[in-house]
């Protein structure tokens, strides 16, 4: 048993304590009460001085996994300061690929020759160069977070490459397969949306000027030039989920089209 925390009865119930930091010069302790028994006491004791000698952190890093290294990151870090949709794209990454290749590994123990394997095996199965760009991104942002709180001594991603432009894979690139809608087909969905319902004119310029609908729902009168057959897509409607609502974000984005 550890000697840093003690165990005491009182009444009905065990408390445990430890001693913390002086504070003006005082001893100061830390203690709670409420346990049935000695052992129920004495391991919630062991646990919160773990997390007091972690400065509140409720993990230890010399056995912390890459993946929950990764939700602590996404929530503390990302969660803060990134937006949604960003996060929601980290959160997919790192469920889908990040998680089953190198999740079970310590994050004290990872190295670069690992996430090295890791990023030269999704080339070769079949991911797309812009994938791989975006796992390695997350990985760089995140171990550099760990190093900066000093749950790493060293960021393993410094000498991570990704795959020379010119590689070629072992198997032919992941790529989505483009669809596109006949003219009948068209012509029947305009024929259930006619001009004047709420759903035309967003369809419209998807089907006309290429505009996703939260570029399409975004537009003002004042971003349409009728005289020189221009649109002005400066910005998008994005959902936020957590609020319900949505809101519109600048984008650096100028379409010129046959209106």
């Amino acid at each position: 048993m550890s000697k840093k925390v003690m165990t005491r009865k009182r009444g009905n119930w065990w408390s445990y304590r430890f001693e913390g930091a002086t504070v003006d010069g005082k001893r100061q302790w830390i203690t709670r009460s409420g346990f049935h028994t000695k052992k129920e006491a004495y391991d919630a004791g062991i646990a919160a001085y773990q997390e007091y000698q972690s400065s509140g952190l409720k993990l230890t890093p010399t056995e912390l996994s890459v993946a929950d290294f990764m939700d602590y990151w996404l929530k503390e870090y990302c969660e803060v300061n990134l937006k949604e949709t960003t996060v929601l794209n980290y959160r997919k990454k790192v469920k889908n690929i990040i998680k089953p290749h190198i999740g079970k590994y310590r994050l004290r123990s990872i190295q670069t020759a690992t996430i090295q394997k890791m990023i030269y095996d999704l080339f070769q199965s079949g991911y797309a160069r812009n994938t791989l760009t975006v796992v390695k991104g997350i990985l760089t942002k995140s171990f550099a977070y760990a190093k900066a709180n000093h749950f790493i001594k060293d960021n393993p991603m410094c000498e991570v490459e990704l795959p020379r432009s010119t590689a070629k894979p072992n198997v032919k690139s992941r790529r989505k397969e483009r669809s596109y809608i006949p003219k009948e087909r068209i012509a029947e969905i305009f024929q259930r949306f006619p001009e004047g319902s709420s759903t035309y004119l967003p369809l419209l310029l998807g089907y006309r000027c290429g505009l996703r609908l939260g570029e399409a729902y975004a537009l003002q009168w004042k971003d349409i030039d009728f005289q020189k057959k221009d649109i002005d897509c400066a910005k998008a409607n994005s959902v936020c989920r957590k609020e319900n609502r949505y809101f519109s974000k600048k984008r650096p984005v100028f379409f010129r089209t046959q209106v």
